[in-house]
């Protein structure tokens, strides 16, 4: 379904494009040429503006198929209405990257001071933030569960759940007892099918639109509310359902949106005044609800823009079909320039990685990311001793306050911290750090003939039932540090202790058999770790270039495509099946924009009637949960003199 609505919109873009420029861009017959020289376009002065600044901030959720979170990728929008050549912004965001245009910014903790030159500021960041909604995704055939993979191919009555669960929450005081409020979250979700392949398709919770060739499901709940109101009654969905008669399924991604924003403008002042208020407020976020199902309205507006369109492409057939086919003679041309420039990407980065003289055989755009995974993954041979050579000499060189003779058993120390001990790079070279000082200070102690062992503490340690050897070992040791530091012998013993048992740690690590096993996994582990950011990088760009060729190449077929039905009659047929799609499409989403305004009306409304007698407690309720969401507006963070809103995207693979 995926490739039969891609090369669909391909089409209607390009008969689109095509059309109107042959339309609407012929010079009148009587235009003369213009006498005046080329002048540069000025872009229009921006007029400052005494309202807040405002920060936008979409929150992509990357989903795998069962729901489960993969990534999160946070955009944000600074619109710079005061027309600031700097703009405080407050973030929690990390590795903080423009995404438009050329600011600058200076970060200290979570303050960011933007140098914005007047314009609006857009960036990305990263978070680890648990996301505020979480979404499990259950599949079941023939009304037994089971996996996505195991659904992929088989035909039955499938079902398809999506149950929705809030993360965030408050204990607050509700006559006097402690009661969990949720931040409520309206979600709608979205999927789309192959009525080819699909039949009979029924929802809980949501609508089904057919255009003819593809049915359309989008469902919506409101997961937190109903617990937060206490009604048992009350209809309130939390989750969305699916089933269809299906056969050789496959389903395609899925969308959600997901925002708490859906009760603002109902002021829990006015509504403890006046119930007149109460219902007008509610009555109003019906309105916004509707709005936010989707943006039916702005669906319609452009169903129907899409309709006047394809009737004005019906009247431009024959200009149509010459534009289209010069078009297709250079779709060759398009092609191979596209494959050059991933071609040449691809060299680019084996010229990086032989810079480094880290072995990398030829990239190809087939091979390309098994190549760079197996670099991490699966190294050969010849790039294990590159890359476990690279790191020795890179970490020989940042111990230049270790002695030589111990550089190898600070490597193995290193290696026992991590694999052993599972304690981070950081932590191993502090680790390691301290037990060769202390093993340094044993080794100066012993063999200096001009430190005498501390009386007092030697008696003290003998006759604790320690051996002379130790003891005056120890003894000699406090009185060390205590001539370095100027203070009591005694009140070293502890660390003298600690100072042996550290020294016997260094004696082990440099007789250790495995000692050249330990290093060049340590090493190779870390130039796995160094080499990591970098590959992932290269991978997610050529990823990146790799699905705009594809698109090269889906695009110039259908272009051919387009060219070959003109040539075989057939295009007048084809634009009129368009057509009629396009009506039935355009009424589909004008009975969906009606029937869901209908629905949340409906439910609202439903809450007004049953609990009228109660109106007290539903009044400290709703104003409860507006407090609540008002600490939950952003994601990451926006500072006081910002007003700041975020939306959630959520998508499976």
């Amino acid at each position: 379904m995926k490739k039969l609505n891609y090369k669909r919109i391909s089409l209607l873009l390009l008969l689109t494009i095509i059309c109107i420029p042959l339309c609407a861009c012929k010079k009148p017959e009587t235009e003369e040429p213009s006498e005046q020289p080329n002048e540069q376009i000025q872009a229009p002065t921006r007029t400052p503006s005494t309202d807040k600044n405002e920060k936008n901030e979409m929150v992509y959720i990357i989903l795998d198929k069962t729901g489960k979170k993969q990534k999160v990728i946070v955009n944000d929008r600074i619109i710079n209405k005061q027309c600031l050549d700097e703009i405080k912004d407050l973030t929690s965001l990390d590795n903080l990257k423009l995404i438009k245009g050329d600011a600058t910014f200076t970060k200290d903790l979570n303050n960011v001071t933007w140098n914005a030159n007047k314009e609006d500021i857009y960036y990305t960041g990263e978070t680890d933030k648990e996301i505020p909604v979480n979404i499990s995704i259950k599949y079941y055939l023939n009304e037994n569960e089971v996996t996505y993979e195991q659904l992929q191919g088989k035909s039955g009555k499938v079902t398809i759940r999506f149950d929705y669960t809030c993360n965030q929450s408050e204990i607050v005081k509700i006559n006097n007892e402690d009661k969990t409020i949720y931040v409520p979250y309206l979600i709608i979700s979205g999927v789309a099918f192959n009525n080819a392949k699909t039949a009979n398709i029924t929802s809980q919770n949501g609508k089904v639109i057919d255009d003819g060739k593809n049915s359309f499901v989008v469902g919506c709940a409101i997961p937190g509310l109903k617990e937060d109101l206490e009604i048992e009654d009350l209809n309130i969905p939390t989750y969305f359902e699916i089933s269809m008669d299906a056969v050789d399924f496959n389903m395609d991604t899925t969308f959600s949106v997901a925002t708490n924003q859906f009760m603002n403008g109902i002021n829990s002042n006015d509504i403890k005044d006046n119930k007149q208020t109460l219902d007008e407020k509610i009555t109003d976020l019906s309105t916004k609800l509707t709005m936010a199902l989707g943006g039916t309205q702005d669906l319609v507006n452009g169903t129907t823009d899409l309709l006047n369109g394809i009737t004005t492409l019906c009247s431009k057939i024959n200009t149509l079909a010459s534009s289209i086919e010069q078009l297709s003679s250079h779709s060759e041309e398009v092609r191979e320039g596209s494959k050059k420039v991933f071609m040449s990407l691809l060299q680019n980065v084996n010229d990086q990685f032989a810079q480094k003289d880290i072995p990398l055989d030829t990239l190809t755009i087939a091979n390309y990311k098994t190549t760079l995974n197996n670099l991490l993954q699966n190294p050969t041979d010849e790039q294990k001793n590159v890359l476990i050579t690279m790191t020795t000499t890179e970490l020989d060189n940042k111990l230049t306050d270790v002695p030589d003779a111990y550089k190898t058993c600070f490597k193995v120390m290193m290696y026992d911290a991590i694999v052993e001990n599972n304690m981070t790079k950081d932590e191993a070279i502090t680790f390691a750090t301290t037990k060769l000082k202390n093993a340094i200070i044993a080794n100066t102690v012993s063999t200096n003939t001009e430190i005498t062992p501390d009386a007092t503490v030697y008696n003290l340690l003998k006759s604790q039932g320690l051996d002379d050897a130790t003891a005056g070992l120890m003894a000699k040791i406090c009185n060390y540090l205590a001539i370095q530091t100027g203070g009591n012998a005694t009140d070293y013993i502890a660390t003298s202790k600690t100072i042996l048992e550290d020294a016997q740690i260094v004696k082990l690590a440099m007789a250790d058999e495995k000692q050249t096993t330990k290093v060049n996994t340590l090493c190779l582990m870390l130039a796995k770790e160094e080499l990591l950011p970098t590959v992932n990088e290269v991978v997610k760009s050529l990823d990146e270039y790799n699905d705009y060729y594809k698109g090269v190449i889906d695009y110039t077929s259908g272009v051919d495509q387009v060219d070959q039905e003109i040539k075989a009659g057939n295009l007048e047929n084809k634009l009129q099946e368009l057509l009629d799609g396009s009506k039935k499409l355009n009424d589909g989403t004008i009975k969906l924009n009606t029937e869901l305004q209908e629905f949340y009306e409906n439910t609202l409304k439903d809450i007004l009637e049953k609990y009228n007698n109660d109106f007290t407690n539903m009044v400290e309720r709703i104003c409860i949960i507006n407090d609540v969401i008002a600490k939950y507006q952003m994601f990451t963070s926006v500072s006081r003199d910002m007003i700041g809103k975020t939306t959630y995207i959520y998508t499976t693979k």
